[in-house]
């Protein structure tokens, strides 16, 4: 079945299906059993069924990141892209929107998890919450009447987005992230005066200076302690492991400081 809106033009949509996180239930850990052959634990059903009514006259490019990722020359080609998941894929969605918007196209995003929970998606430039029927027929209008994104207030860190999109699963007001963002670069601005400081009295010394270089570590590794937990309140487990091998790399940095002959 395709949808009765007649369009005035033809347009190119590029549906990405964004890549599931690593968990027991998307068994992953078991697809090495397959020799290869597996490489995503179910079809994306409902993007296809967007896709499959859209406009006969649209070109439509459809993309599985659980067999391949979408590349720069994917969005360049498209005029919209859509994107759905469920909340195991919601880092991986808003990734999906982030590149978009690199690209300056606008993203639809739908499906179950924008579907519950919208506010994890506040990047978004349109969305569909629902099932399949008049709301769709109205953003293929928009679509079909609209060219580009609206223009808005660009900030250039990806990392504020994944701060507001971390603390939206409790629906902390807007204030909220602005004020762990702007704690994590004055905290970064410390640790780097500290190692600044450790630079130059080692310097100047001639030795290791051991009282700024422990503060620096210090400092350094309660922010990356301070993310690890934050990860597990927040539930940010695609980010965590990052955290964690930064962690373990300033540890190991500091220990082998310690084992340089004096």
């Amino acid at each position: 079945m395709r949808t009765p809106y007649v369009p005035s033009r033809a347009r190119r949509i590029l549906c990405v299906y964004p890549r599931y996180a690593k968990s027991f239930g998307t068994f992953q850990y078991s697809y090495p059993f397959f020799g290869g052959r597996v490489r995503a634990f179910m079809p994306p059903q409902g993007l296809l069924t967007v896709a499959a009514y859209l406009p006969e006259s649209w070109q439509v490019r459809f993309v599985d990141e659980n067999a391949r990722a979408a590349t720069t020359r994917d969005f360049q080609w498209a005029d919209a892209v859509f994107v759905s998941g469920m909340h195991i894929q919601r880092a991986h969605i808003n990734d999906v929107i982030a590149r978009a918007h690199a690209q300056g196209r606008p993203v639809a995003a739908g499906g179950p998890s924008p579907s519950g929970c919208p506010e994890y998606y506040p990047d978004a430039d349109m969305l569909h919450l629902g099932e399949l029927g008049d709301g769709t027929d109205r953003l293929l209008e928009y679509l079909d009447t609209h060219d580009g994104r609206r223009d808005t207030w660009k900030f250039a860190s990806q990392n504020f987005r994944a701060v507001a999109g971390a603390t939206s699963i409790y629906h902390a007001p807007r204030w909220v992230p602005a004020l762990l963002f702007t704690g994590v670069i004055v905290w970064q601005l410390v640790a780097a005066l500290f190692f600044g400081w450790a630079f130059v009295s080692s310097v100047m010394a001639g030795r290791l200076a051991w009282a700024p270089i422990h503060a620096a570590f210090a400092t350094a590794l309660a922010l990356w302690a301070a993310f690890m937990i934050t990860d597990e309140i927040c539930k940010q487990y695609d980010t965590q492991s990052s955290h964690v091998s930064l962690f373990t790399a300033q540890l190991l940095t500091l220990v082998s400081l310690h084992l340089l002959p004096s």
